[in-house]
């Protein structure tokens, strides 16, 4: 399943998120990631998009319940809207690989689960590293897809 196909499956207010982003002059890129890209989504699964852009990421706010939008800005600083990133969050640590034009692969952080009053061994990391699939959904100076 490529982008096209997805964006084929895409509900009506995360069309228009994307196409609100395409109107933006800064946004170079919006990229599908999570589990909607990884092919595995849950029905209760939301939507995330991932944004470069020609300028720094600021606080704003959250533009659909079932969508998150991660910005990334030219220092590759990252920042979801609505939320405040403490640490703050890199670009970087995605650990970004393209495949090819329209696809990547990036380290993906999850939080462990840990049963509730139970000491847990601090030497365990607490969360879980594994790599997964981006999707291009649309680009700047191509043809939109949508």
């Amino acid at each position: 399943m490529g982008a096209t196909d997805i964006v084929g499956r895409m509900p009506r207010h995360v069309v228009k998120i994307v196409a609100d982003l395409a109107s933006d002059p800064s946004v170079k890129e919006v990229w599908l990631i999570g589990s909607q890209a990884q092919k595995s989504p849950s029905p209760s699964s939301d939507w995330d998009l991932l944004v470069h852009s020609d300028r720094e990421p600021y606080h704003s706010p959250r533009r659909h319940e079932e969508v998150d939008v991660l910005w990334c800005g030219p220092s590759g600083r990252l920042q979801v809207e609505s939320e405040y990133n403490y640490p703050e969050l890199q670009f970087s640590d995605f650990e970004w690989e393209p495949i090819d034009t329209d696809r990547a692969t990036y380290t993906a952080k999850k939080f462990r689960e840990f049963e509730p009053g139970l000491l847990r061994d601090i030497s365990e990391p607490v969360y879980i590293k594994s790599r997964q699939p981006a999707l291009l959904i649309w680009r700047r100076c191509s043809a939109q897809r949508l």
